[in-house]
């Protein structure tokens, strides 16, 4: 009897989280570790097109109970945007790097600043890079040898699949454990073209997924596909009529510009998406060309940022009012974390060198780091970070990081087409920072509610310590499943990176959230 006892248990081991890719020490961090964190590659040895995987991937334990805790995934945006660079060191993870992390001078390990409002407090944290060739993912030729990885909505999706998969057999005591699926960005293309192969597929019970929460989310053009490929958001009309709408709201233009614009332009978008088409004319492309100039310098992310460009890895322009760029141009852009060609109409980010030195924006208790995107590029390539971390040497990239080893081909599947039918099936959040230009939160409140769902609780302030965090609507799904809900929700003074800009009013959101509501 003993003996079959040891032999379960010996078998219990070997079954448990794999302890060669334990971090047993943080560079850059002196003390212990939070808790218990992993980081390793999970091999997909035969993905969509026959590629060959290395996923990386970054496990952290919850503080409070890892074995009863769910497990929250974080998905970056981009696509090409590291998970592990950009949402575990500036947004969401224990540890946080900014501009007064490189105290030591460029060739010291930056230093680590604890994050006290780590989402590994309320579950056990998954971040995938993906799709694979970011960061440290790559792609391969089946003898390691790095190769181009090729993705676009519908592909990355069933390797999405497999990744996640993959992550459960190398830590089956999490498996069937409650999953919540949240990220950023073009996580709103990334993710819901996951869940829709999670239903193709037929594993929502393998995965159990509990919910779905995306902030400031892409939603895609209606009818894309790979012969009619479309852009991250709704565009034309749509996205010029709430951004102008944004700038107007928040003090930015004169009334007297704003209403010569809604005349010359004939704004007519609301709800109803489809009634949101038509050429513009050249007056009114002129008066938006006057209003950009007027706009001066700001942050598109966050138009009260004053943290310039210390939080980018290179300094930004976007076109917020032109034609949106070719698929492959985005992908390139987006992987750069630079838009530079992105100029007929643009907002440059300001430099401002006194907050960079301080290297804090904002006052208490709404403050966040600035300094974060040179801070993360020097930490993740420095070769003692690499080694605690289990990563190859970056010359294994022949590169600085991110990694430039991913073509994402095109906008193939909108999201807005999925979701009507996702919705029966899943606990999903729309959240939108309010003071973000590139994905608006009026945009997103315009297509959720053109839905046409029926609205269980209207527009109310949701609170945070008896004081309006934001503002929330949720709606009632017909035929849901059981848990199954539908909410919109802001989160005020919050740019695109809402975990990052606002990280209280963030984890409030994510507890009610687990919890299933009410906010």
């Amino acid at each position: 009897m003993k003996a079959v006892l040891l032999l379960l248990a010996s078998a219990t081991m070997a079954l448990a989280a794999p302890a060669k890719d334990e971090i047993a020490a943080m560079p850059g961090w002196s003390g212990a570790l939070p808790s218990k964190q992993y980081s390793g590659f999970i091999a997909v040895d035969d993905g969509p097109g026959g590629q060959h995987i290395m996923m990386h991937y970054n496990f952290i334990e919850s503080r409070s109970s890892p074995s009863k805790d769910p497990v929250i995934l974080w998905q970056q945006g981009g696509p090409g945007s590291s998970g592990f660079g950009f949402g575990y060191m500036t947004e969401l993870g224990p540890f946080h790097l900014s501009a007064s992390s490189m105290s030591g001078g460029p060739s010291a390990v930056p230093k680590l600043h604890a994050n006290p409002d780590a989402w590994d407090k309320q579950g056990n944290v998954l971040i995938l890079e993906h799709p694979p060739g970011t960061g440290y993912s790559y792609c391969h030729d089946g003898n390691n040898k790095p190769v181009m990885c090729l993705w676009n909505d519908d592909t990355q999706a069933e390797a999405f699949l497999q990744e996640l998969q993959g992550f459960f057999k190398l830590f089956p005591e999490f498996s069937g454990r409650e999953l919540f699926i949240t990220g950023e960005s073009y996580a709103g293309l990334l993710v819901p073209n996951l869940m829709n192969q999670i239903l193709l597929k037929e594993a929502e019970k393998e995965l159990n997924v509990m919910g779905v929460a995306l902030g400031n989310g892409c939603t895609g053009q209606p009818g894309m596909s790979s012969e009619n490929p479309g852009r991250c958001n709704l565009g034309g009309q749509f996205d010029q009529q709430h951004n102008v709408d944004l700038f107007y709201g928040h003090g930015m233009v004169p009334k007297k510009m704003y209403n010569e614009v809604y005349k010359q332009c004939n704004f007519t978008c609301g709800p109803e998406i489809k009634a949101c088409d038509g050429p513009y004319s050249s007056q009114c492309s002129k008066l938006i060309s006057q209003m950009s100039d007027k706009l001066g310098e700001y942050n598109i992310y966050n138009i009260y940022d004053t943290c310039g460009s210390g939080n980018m890895s290179a300094p930004a322009a976007l076109n917020l009012f032109g034609a949106a760029p070719s698929a492959a141009a985005a992908a390139e852009q987006y992987t750069d974390s630079s838009y530079g060609t992105m100029a007929q109409h643009t907002v440059r980010l300001a430099r401002h060198e006194l907050e960079l030195r301080a290297g804090v924006s904002g006052g208490p208790p709404f403050s966040y780091p600035c300094g974060t995107g040179g801070a993360v590029n020097a930490w993740m390539n420095n070769e003692e970070v690499r080694k605690a971390i289990h990563m190859p040497s970056k010359k294994f990239y022949n590169t600085s990081w991110p990694c430039r080893g991913m073509q994402y081909q095109g906008y193939t599947h909108a999201s807005i087409d999925l979701w009507p039918t996702l919705i029966k099936h899943f606990r999903v959040v729309i959240y939108n920072g309010d003071v973000d230009a590139c994905v608006p939160y009026n945009g997103n409140e315009d297509w959720t509610a053109g839905l046409g769902l029926a609205e269980v609780e209207s527009w109310r302030p949701w609170l945070v310590d008896e004081v309006p965090a934001g503002y929330v609507t949720t709606y009632a799904v017909p035929g849901q499943l059981s848990g199954a809900n539908f909410t919109f929700l802001t989160i005020k003074d919050a740019g695109h990176m809402v975990p990052g800009y606002q990280p209280q009013r963030a984890t409030a959101m994510l507890k009610r959230f687990l919890a299933g509501g009410p906010y």
